[in-house]
């Protein structure tokens, strides 16, 4: 039992050392090698709302085509079984990454960050800039409230 409550404990101490580190390291400013930024770009950088989407629509097309005989016998000539299990496996992450990432405000927003701090933003309209906008100003309130 006292062996089960050190590694808790080491754990929990772990835990508040990553913790100070991040605070540490992490800018108040977008940092271009987070792995926010990794996703970001992952996504198509300023079209990623819309490659959330297309990502997991296309992975869950792939793994729908995969479950075809003729389609799986194909593929089996060009890769082993085990090399389509990790490629499956990859989609599904896909999927689940894009869905999770399309629920959480703060991702999301991170990405907003990383959208107007450091793309190229001169073609998108004042319109849609007024509507970002109000989409922050709305999160901030229902915060306060």
């Amino acid at each position: 039992m006292k062996n089960n409550n050190t590694r808790d404990q080491h754990e929990m101490e772990l835990l508040d050392l990553i913790e100070q580190y991040l605070k540490k390291v992490t800018p108040d400013h977008c940092d271009d090698d987070g792995i926010v930024a990794v996703s970001y770009f992952l996504l198509g950088d300023v079209t990623f709302s819309d490659n959330l989407l297309n990502y997991s629509l296309s992975s869950a097309s792939a793994l729908a085509a995969f479950s075809k005989s003729e389609v799986l016998i194909h593929l089996k000539k060009y890769m082993s079984c085990h090399e389509i299990d990790i490629l499956c496996d990859l989609l599904k992450r896909m999927i689940e990454f894009c869905n999770q990432v399309e629920r959480n405000n703060l991702i999301l927003a991170q990405f907003d960050q990383l959208l107007w701090d450091i793309c190229d933003t001169s073609h998108i309209s004042t319109e849609v800039i007024i509507s970002y906008k109000s989409k922050y100003d709305k999160l901030i309130k229902s915060l306060n409230a």
